[in-house]
C-alpha cells in the first residue's frame, strides 16, 4: 500500500496528542551567494549569525574539502534547548570522515509551536542554501528530543530533505501524510522513558517502503556518543547509495569496512551469550547492507538465533519487565495524588540505587525520567488552569524527583508571583540559576515576571544570567 496511507496510521497510533501539520513550505532557492567573509573550514563555527534575520542563528562545521568537493551532504541538527554547538562538536569528527556539512539550529526549543518549528526547519534550509555549495541530492535532519520530532517534521514534509536521524523521540503528531520519500534511523538509550514509543514506531514502519533502523545503546535519554551516531551516517550514505542519488561504488571501503566490523560485533556478542544484543547488531547489518551485498546468509542466522532457547528467555525476561514497569507507571499517576512527600523520597530513593540487573537497572532510569516529565506535565497544566495549590503540590514532588533540574523552582516562582510573594519568587528563580537555569529570553518574555522588573534583586538576577553571554 503506499506509503504516504501508511505514515499517517502509524503516527495516530504510535503518538496520543495530535497537532496541525504545516504546509510544505515553497521550495528554497538553491543557489550559494558569494560571501564576503569566507567561512572557515575544519572547525566549529559557534555561530552564523550575519543573515538577514538576526534570531536566525546557527552553529557549522565544514569540512576540508568544502568547497572543491561538489558531493558533500548537510545534516541540519536540531537540540532542544537551541546548542546547536553541542550536537555540531560532538559529531564533527564524523563529518570530516564521511563528507557531511553540519548546521546545528541555535534556536531551535522544545515547546514551541508547530508553526515555530516550522519556521525554524525553513530558515535554517534557507540559510545553508544561501550560504553553501553541496549536493541537494543529500540534505538530512538530525535532531534530539523535541529536536528529533522538528528533523522528522522536516523528513516528512520540507522539500528536498531526504532523511533523518531520531535521538531519543519519535515522529511529530500529524493527521496528514507525507509529502517527501524519506529514510529514517532512530537511536535511543535502554534508560530514555521514550524507548517503547521508538520500539512500537520501529514495528510500524516494518508495514511502510521506508527504509529505517532503530539502534538501541546504553544510555539514558540524551544524544548519543559519536561511536552511535556513526551508524546513522553510514545509514543515510548507504540509502543514498541504493536509491542512486550518489554512485553505488563511490565509497565502497565504507561498505567494505561497516561489513568486517559489523559481523566482528555480531560475532563476539553472540559468543558472549548477549542474545538479544546480538539479534539486534544483526538486525542492523541487514538492513544497512542489504541491497549492496548478499545478506542472504545474515537473514539466516538471525533467524536461527532468534529461535534459540537463549534469545527466547532473555526476549521473555524483557516483556516480563516491560509489563512490570508499565504497572509501576501507573501508581505513579495514582500517587502523584495520593501519597505524600516521604513516600517519593522513598521511592526515588528505591530508584537510584545500584541494581546488578542491567535491566532493572535501566528500567529504573527510565521511571525517574518519566516521573520527572510527568511531574512537569502535570504542574504546568495546573498552572495553566490557575490552581496553584495543586501546582505547587506537584511541583513539590517534582523537585524530589528531579533536583537538579531547575524547571521545578522557575515554575514555583511564577506560582509564588501569582501568589503575591515577590521575595520568595526572586529566591526560587536564583535557585533555578544555581541548578543551570540561563534562559534569559524566556525570563525577560513571561508575563508573570514582569511584576519583577523593578525589583534590584532581579536585574541582579538578569545580571547574573546574562555576564555569560557576554564573555
Amino acid at each position: 500500500m503506499h506509503i504516504r496511507f501508511f505514515i499517517y496510521l502509524l503516527v495516530g497510533v504510535v503518538l496520543v496528542s495530535c497537532g496541525q501539520t504545516p504546509e510544505p513550505a515553497p521550495v528554497p532557492e538553491v543557489k550559494p551567494v558569494q560571501q564576503e567573509v569566507p567561512l572557515k573550514t575544519g572547525e566549529v563555527i559557534p555561530h552564523i549569525s550575519e543573515l538577514r534575520d538576526v534570531r536566525r542563528d546557527f552553529s557549522l562545521y565544514l569540512p576540508s574539502a568544502y568547497p572543491g568537493d561538489s558531493s558533500l551532504a548537510v545534516l541540519l541538527l536540531f537540540d532542544p534547548h537551541g546548542d546547536g554547538k553541542g550536537p555540531v562538536e560532538a559529531y564533527h569528527e564524523l563529518a570530516e570522515k564521511y563528507g557531511f556539512i553540519l548546521a546545528g539550529s541555535n534556536t531551535s526549543q522544545n515547546g514551541q509551536s508547530i508553526e515555530e518549528s516550522r519556521r525554524t526547519i525553513n530558515s535554517l534550509v534557507e540559510d545553508v542554501n544561501h550560504l553553501l555549495t553541496y549536493d541537494h541530492h543529500q540534505l538530512y535532519t538530525g535532531g534530539f528530543s523535541g529536536g528529533a520530532r522538528i528533523a522528522g517534521m522536516a523528513a516528512m514534509y520540507q522539500p528536498g530533505v531526504s532523511g533523518a536521524i531520531a535521538c531519543g523521540a519519535g515522529l511529530p503528531p500529524s493527521h496528514q501524510p507525507p509529502v517527501n520519500n524519506f529514510c529514517y534511523y532512530a537511536l535511543v538509550g535502554n534508560g530514555d522513558f521514550n524507548l517503547y514509543e521508538l520500539q512500537a514506531l520501529d514495528s510500524l514502519l516494518l508495514q511502510t517502503p521506508i527504509p529505517h533502523h532503530l539502534e538501541v545503546f546504553d544510555g539514558k535519554h540524551e544524544w548519543p556518543s559519536a561511536t552511535h551516531m556513526e551508524h546513522g551516517f553510514l545509514f543515510l550514505k548507504f540509502t543514498a547509495m541504493k536509491s542512486g542519488r550518489i554512485p553505488e561504488d563511490a565509497h565502497k571501503e565504507w561498505v567494505d569496512a561497516y561489513a568486517e566490523s559489523s559481523i566482528r560485533r555480531v560475532d563476539s556478542l553472540q559468543q558472549h551469550h548477549l542474545y538479544l544484543a546480538a539479534g539486534e547488531a544483526l538486525l542492523q547489518r541487514i538492513r544497512l547492507l542489504e541491497g549492496l551485498m548478499d545478506i542472504t546468509g545474515d537473514r539466516k542466522r538471525l533467524k536461527t538465533l532468534q529461535s534459540d532457547p537463549g534469545y527466547i528467555k532473555a526476549q521473555n525476561r524483557q516483556n516480563s519487565i516491560k509489563s512490570e514497569e508499565n504497572k509501576i507507571r501507573e501508581q505513579y499517576m495514582l500517587a502523584f495524588q495520593g501519597e505524600d512527600i516521604q513516600w517519593w523520597k522513598n521511592e526515588i530513593q528505591r530508584l537510584k540505587k545500584k541494581d546488578a540487573d542491567p535491566e532493572q537497572e535501566a528500567m529504573h532510569q527510565r521511571l525517574l525520567a518519566w516521573a520527572s516529565i510527568s511531574a512537569y506535565t502535570y504542574s504546568n497544566s495546573m498552572l495553566r488552569n490557575g490552581n496553584l495549590q495543586v501546582a505547587r503540590q506537584f511541583l513539590d514532588q517534582y523537585a524530589v524527583i528531579d533536583p537538579p533540574n531547575p524547571e521545578h523552582a522557575y515554575l514555583l516562582a511564577v506560582v509564588e508571583v501569582r501568589e503575591h510573594h515577590p521575595e520568595a519568587a526572586i529566591s526560587k528563580l536564583n535557585e533555578a540559576v544555581q541548578l543551570g537555569f540561563n534562559d534569559l529570553a524566556r525570563l525577560q518574555s513571561d508575563p508573570d515576571l514582569q511584576v519583577l522588573a523593578n525589583q534590584p534583586d532581579y536585574q541582579t538576577l538578569l545580571e547574573k544570567i546574562s555576564a555569560p553571554e557576554q564573555e
